[in-house]
């Protein structure tokens, strides 16, 4: 799994590479797709363009945003987050909520000819990694809930999200917390870089 650098808040650096996200996500569409967006409905790259345009967009304080970025300081995967009150188990909790996440569009898109020199593995499990550390540093236990798609489920429900009552909504709590770091950090020992 290769290293990445946890960001917390925006940059003019950051705001100009999620602008280049969305501007790539743009000529993906246009080379891989004909120009035809409405290929790209029901796909994880067409999640990932409205994610994208959702965060290059948005008018969210520039301190909700984090990042990683890879060893060249390019910009792999990013959210915006909201720290806020989670009911778990009938109790409120102060935690993290993952409003938008997602990775850079060249490690979405599968098709032959893209950016594959830009591409790594791992940057959204490590920006999730950074934001359960975030949520242990600030005193919240680690406590982090993601609303999702039915297509993104099976990659939290991967890292260690539970699910709750609600058929959207997935959480990792104090008591999972330390586990799910713990997988993270094997699973990096026993992965390649790429």
């Amino acid at each position: 799994m290769n290293i990445f650098n946890y960001i917390i808040g925006t940059s003019t650096d950051f705001r100009i590479q999620l602008i280049r996200w969305n501007n790539k996500c743009r000529e993906y569409i246009n080379t891989f797709y004909s120009g035809d967006i409405h290929r790209i409905f029901g796909t994880r790259f067409g999640d990932c363009v409205a994610k994208v345009e959702a965060l290059a967009f948005s008018g969210a304080n520039s301190s909700s945003y984090r990042g990683v970025t890879d060893n060249s300081g390019i910009l792999q995967a990013a959210a915006i987050i909201s720290i806020e009150q989670i009911e778990i188990e009938a109790e409120l909790k102060q935690g993290i909520i993952i409003e938008s996440l997602t990775n850079a569009p060249w490690n979405v898109i599968e098709q032959p000819g893209q950016d594959i020199i830009y591409k790594r593995k791992g940057a959204a499990t490590s920006l999730i990694e950074g934001i359960i550390g975030e949520s242990q540093s600030s005193g919240f236990g680690g406590i982090v809930k993601v609303l999702t798609i039915e297509r993104a489920k099976e990659f939290y429900q991967n890292i260690g999200f539970r699910e709750t009552d609600y058929s959207r909504e997935l959480i990792v709590t104090e008591y999972i917390a330390n586990t799910v770091l713990s997988e993270i950090k094997q699973r990096r020992q026993l992965q390649p870089l790429d």
